[in-house]
């Protein structure tokens, strides 16, 4: 296994993104995660087959929570506007895996491939809503919460 026919890449960011209101006062904004990073990573054994992997982590977006006296008096959610972006989500991360098997012609490539999202199943909150149903609050998760399996075909010319 030469450590040629593998390859990989970390990145690092750490930010802020605030903004001053009209009464002068600054808050985060909605995309203010603070920090992310992601590592990615492969093998390629021969031109045929290659593996990756890709892990991302990101700090808890800021949102407004609700008042919770004034939501369940209403039945429905009403942010605490005194607390804009007060608050942090969970933090974020999830991991991808990759298998690609190329078939090479004279001058074109077909690639297939299985590509698994959220490979250990993480649950990752993408905000809260109000289910005014049943007048509480709830979480609403992003559309990668299970693990999905994507198998596809590339055809290079």
């Amino acid at each position: 296994m030469p450590i040629s026919n593998f390859y990989g890449m970390l990145s690092g960011s750490y930010f802020r993104s605030r903004y001053r209101d009209y009464t002068g006062v600054w808050r985060n904004r909605i995309y203010d995660n603070r920090f992310m990073c992601n590592v990615e990573g492969g093998y390629k054994p021969n031109k045929n087959w290659e593996f990756s992997l890709r892990w991302t982590f990101a700090g808890g977006m800021p949102y407004t929570p609700y008042d919770m006296d004034a939501s369940y008096a209403a039945h429905r959610g009403v942010l605490d506007e005194s607390r804009i972006n007060a608050e942090r989500l969970p933090d974020y991360h999830s991991m991808r895996i990759r298998a690609d098997r190329a078939f090479h012609f004279s001058n074109t490539n077909l690639i297939l491939y299985l590509d698994i999202w959220n490979v250990y199943g993480r649950k990752n909150i993408f905000s809260y809503t109000w289910n005014e149903v049943e007048n509480k609050m709830e979480e609403f998760k992003a559309w990668t919460n299970s693990t999905l399996p994507i198998f596809g075909l590339e055809y290079e010319f």
